[in-house]
């Protein structure tokens, strides 16, 4: 049976990189209904947002999960007991995505495709807001932003600007770190 769920899932995954052609949708619907139903158990629901939820990521160790949600606030639970810890608010607008950061007490909040808040777990607020493009480094130790034609690097942990990288004679539209985070 397990030989079978790998090769349904394998396809399914193939499945995923056809554009939408209407009976995909409805493959992914049965296939995902048929892996949920047999093969996994419901442990934990998390309720509390008032509107859809834009992302779920656990904490790196694994013991919190932050949300965000389209009713403008984040969410922090506890994974255990499966209660809110937290509610962060006070955004205008969707909050995007909310990811913890290897560092455990900060955590990256995406407002829109434009703005970026580095947030303190314990103290609840934001330390720092970037505005414009922004990547995470793979090791999440800097963050690369860019507003206009340079393109800045700020250590998240210590949240000071590293160096300002210049030269480009239009506004940088796309940028990011390569797999060793090496190079930009």
């Amino acid at each position: 049976k397990k030989r079978e769920v790998e090769m349904i899932i394998g396809y399914w995954v193939r499945s995923l990189l056809i554009n939408k052609m209407g009976w995909i949708d409805d493959f992914n619907i049965i296939i995902l209904q048929y892996i949920i139903l047999k093969y996994f158990k419901l442990s934990k629901v998390f309720q509390g947002h008032l509107h859809g939820v834009n992302s779920v990521r656990f904490s790196p160790d694994g013991t919190k999960v932050v949300s965000s949600s389209y009713d403008e606030t984040i969410k922090i639970w506890d994974v255990r007991s499966g209660h809110e810890i937290e509610e962060l608010r006070g955004y205008v607008g969707p909050v995007i995505d909310a990811q913890f950061l290897s560092d455990r007490n900060k955590f990256l909040v995406h407002f829109n495709k434009r703005i970026v808040g580095l947030w303190d777990v314990e103290l609840g607020n934001q330390i720092k807001q970037f505005e414009g493009y922004t990547r995470l480094s793979p090791d999440q130790n800097t963050l690369l932003c860019s507003n206009d034609m340079t393109i800045q690097l700020w250590d998240v942990k210590l949240v000071n600007k590293i160096k300002t990288l210049e030269g480009h004679t239009d506004i940088i539209i796309d940028a990011q770190f390569s797999p060793d985070g090496t190079t930009i």
